[in-house]
């Protein structure tokens, strides 16, 4: 099990050897004018389904951070962060899509694709998503079914030019990935890993 602190001033990430993560250094959100809102810019992977605000949360000296959503499991979903900054500006994070893959040798199928945002000690905003998915392996003499999980994180604090974000995914290619992040900022992931030695 491994364990990330995300610190106020500081994000700092010690990750295991054996832990299956992936994911962005903070970079600055993306401002929106125009007269836009951030859904006008959040677009579902099929490129139909319109976007949805709702759980809005309020964070000081960063003001109200929405969820937007554009899509659903079963056709693929993405998920954003949008803020109605403090300093009178809008901001629009980077998405987390959710959607299946048909692969060669398996095919992941969206079970569930869960979305929660959360306001850490008052001082920044993080979106989780938690991903189930089936698995079939497609080259097997008889299908198998295998399930795997995926968590994916939005972690978006204040800085003096703006919003920034820092992006963290667990769990990959079957491979499956718990993780979660406590009411002090800290993310504790543990990934399934294990070695077979068959006839």
């Amino acid at each position: 099990m491994t364990k990330i602190s995300i610190l106020v001033g500081l994000m700092v990430a010690v990750v295991a050897g054996n832990a299956r993560a992936d994911g962005e250094a903070a970079k600055p959100m993306m401002g929106v004018g125009g007269g836009k809102a951030p859904c006008d810019m959040v677009s579902a992977p099929d490129g139909k389904a319109k976007c949805k605000a709702s759980s809005t949360v309020s964070v000081d000296k960063l003001g109200k951070a929405s969820l937007l959503t554009a899509g659903s499991a079963k056709t693929g979903v993405a998920f954003a962060v949008g803020i109605a900054g403090a300093d009178k500006h809008t901001y629009l994070s980077d998405s987390i899509t959710v959607q299946g893959n048909d692969g060669m040798a398996a095919k992941d199928t969206v079970v569930s694709a869960t979305p929660k945002l959360r306001a850490i000690a008052k001082k920044f905003v993080v979106l989780e998503v938690q991903v189930k998915l089936d698995r079939v392996v497609a080259n097997a003499a008889k299908p198998v079914h295998t399930t795997w999980t995926r968590v994916e994180y939005l972690i978006c604090k204040p800085t003096e030019g703006g919003v920034n974000c820092t992006h963290r995914a667990f769990g990959a290619d079957g491979k499956s990935c718990t993780a979660s992040m406590g009411d002090d900022g800290t993310l504790t992931h543990a990934c399934a890993e294990t070695e077979a030695f068959g006839e």
